[in-house]
């Protein structure tokens, strides 16, 4: 991670990082490919947990209203 970090938020040529490393570019271009890969993976993953969770909140709050206008037009209920 230190090694992308440098090239990408410090602007530094990824030849004098893979010098600085031993490592090869095509190496590095790989792990800068499945950095991005899986950050946008786990970007989806979150919103579609989020959405999911508020879906569910909607839902209780539906169930919630429907009960309510239910006892009101029955008559009966906590103001009868």
């Amino acid at each position: 991670m230190q090694i992308l970090r440098r090239h990408l938020l410090e602007h530094e040529p990824v030849s004098d990082i893979c010098d600085d490393y031993d490592l090869s570019p095509t190496v590095f271009y790989r792990w800068q490919k499945q950095f991005f890969q899986q950050g946008a993976a786990a970007f989806e993953n979150g919103k579609g947990k989020l959405e999911k969770n508020l879906k569910k909140k909607v839902s209780k709050l539906e169930e919630k209203i429907a009960h309510k206008d239910e006892v009101q037009s029955s008559g009966s209920g906590y103001w009868a």
